[in-house]
């Protein structure tokens, strides 16, 4: 196969064993590819907490999207449900934590493929929230918008009715 770039230049020829072969390779990592990692993962990860001071002992890792990690102001800081609701509120910190409190142990599962199994989790059931909005028939979804803004992620009205979800 060859091809030129985008200023005309000339491609490198790739044959088939070549290919072939790259596909194998990468193929055959979903073989070796957990039996290394075990391996590897012992000694990557103490190092790792000694060079990244943001990477709290038992599994968790602090990612943020903006430039710094977002602060909280529980005197300004405001929970708002609206949209496809009877009742929309604008919940202060005081608000959300007067609300009945729940507690549940369940693995974290991050979006970025790593897992912390048995964490202990406190605060509110969404579905306590949504008795106080009332959804309409017609709300499908939820949209969560975290305070380190632009992250923004969705459940369903099915995924929020399910017992253990919870605003943490």
């Amino acid at each position: 196969m060859t091809g030129e770039g985008p200023e005309g230049e000339q491609g490198r020829r790739v044959g088939r064993a070549v290919f072939l072969g790259t596909v194998a390779t990468g193929l055959s990592g979903l073989w070796w590819g957990k039996a290394v990692w075990s391996r590897i993962s012992g000694v990557v990860a103490p190092v790792a907490d000694t060079v990244l001071p943001l990477l709290p002992s038992k599994g968790w890792r602090i990612y943020f999207v903006a430039d710094h990690m977002p602060d909280l102001d529980r005197a300004t800081w405001r929970l708002s449900v609206q949209g496809l609701v009877s009742k929309p509120v604008d919940l202060s910190f005081e608000q959300i934590a007067a609300l009945p409190k729940a507690e549940q142990i369940s693995t974290f599962h991050c979006v970025t493929g790593w897992t912390v199994e048995n964490v202990h989790w406190g605060g509110v059931r969404i579905a306590d929230v949504l008795a106080l909005v009332q959804p309409t028939p017609q709300a499908h979804a939820l949209r969560f918008v975290s305070a380190e803004y632009p992250y923004v992620d969705y459940l369903t009205m099915e995924q929020a009715s399910l017992h253990d979800v919870m605003l943490a």
